[in-house]
């Protein structure tokens, strides 16, 4: 019986007071609301109000439908907002090519889902050929890196600093020299993750400089399983100083800075549309805050 364009007449005709200036103010005829309002006294078998007043007075049969205009109307204005606000913060999907991140980065995830429990977070690890196209495309929303790149499209936000340290057991001859040199490793057996050593810092900063290799890449999966690995001395390690902390403490293993020292940055990737997003903003805070506490 009652249809919008109804409701949206009559609480027309109680703001603006007359036929004349609820047309004027919603832009259509005033024979369009003339007609509106005899189809919709013919529907309710009644009269609406009564002719011939001004300001418009309301018959109870028209105040009950003004009164219902006044209570649908904007809970379907605000239903239509919501609905055209895009939805792509609906997902949030992080990468990642920095398998020891892990330490610091589940738990910060899991601080961030306590905040915003609304998003769907999912996380991928290792990052496919080209990842600043794939976030641009949409298939990603925010990545992990230590590399970036000036361009206008992507912006990074930086995350925290660190020192790239080399990793041995506590019993190990290396332990006797201040730093290593990338000599040192000509020797030894360098265990790593299962990545191409194009992709490692160890490799890109310390041993191609010097036209250096290890004895052997041996290729490890996890963290855990790479640092018990060291501390039984099957060989050693470069990875971040958060990753060995732990280990470190208990003296199972010890580490040494790589020359002069390496100090890399972590930042989060993002398209610079959604870089003021408050939940992209809450992430990187709360990464900063919480990731080498």
């Amino acid at each position: 019986m009652l249809e919008l364009k109804h409701l949206r007449t009559m609480q027309g005709l109680a703001k603006f007071g007359s036929i004349a200036s609820c047309a004027e103010n919603l832009h259509i005829t005033q024979s369009a609301i003339s007609h509106q309002l005899k189809e919709l006294e013919v529907r309710i078998g009644g009269q609406l109000f009564y002719r011939k007043t001004k300001p418009i007075r309301f018959t109870s049969q028209g105040q009950i439908i003004v009164e219902l205009a006044h209570r649908v109307l904007p809970q379907i204005l605000a239903t239509e907002q919501q609905l055209s606000q895009p939805q792509e913060n609906r997902r949030f999907t992080l990468a990642i090519d920095c398998h020891s991140c892990f330490q610091w980065l589940l738990p910060t995830i899991k601080r961030f889902q306590n905040q915003y429990a609304e998003l769907d977070v999912d996380l991928e690890s290792g990052f496919h050929q080209h990842p600043q196209e794939r976030l641009l495309a949409g298939e990603i929303d925010l990545m992990i890196t230590s590399d970036i790149e000036t361009r206008g499209d992507i912006h990074f936000l930086p995350l925290f600093g660190y020192d790239l340290q080399l990793v041995m057991s506590s019993d190990h001859p290396l332990n006797n020299k201040p730093f290593i040199e990338p000599a040192d490793l000509a020797s030894e057996v360098l265990l790593t993750y299962p990545v191409d050593k194009r992709r490692m810092d160890v490799y890109n900063l310390f041993l191609k400089p010097h036209q250096c290799e290890p004895l052997k890449w041996k290729k490890v999966d996890n963290t855990s399983t790479l640092l018990q690995m060291v501390s039984g001395g099957f060989g050693v390690a470069a990875l971040p100083d958060w990753a060995v902390r732990t280990f470190e403490n208990q003296d199972l293993i010890s580490t040494k800075p790589l020359g002069d020292g390496i100090r890399r940055h972590l930042y989060a990737g993002v398209r610079v549309a959604d870089s003021k997003l408050e939940h992209i903003q809450a992430f990187t805070e709360l990464t900063q805050t919480h990731s080498i506490n």
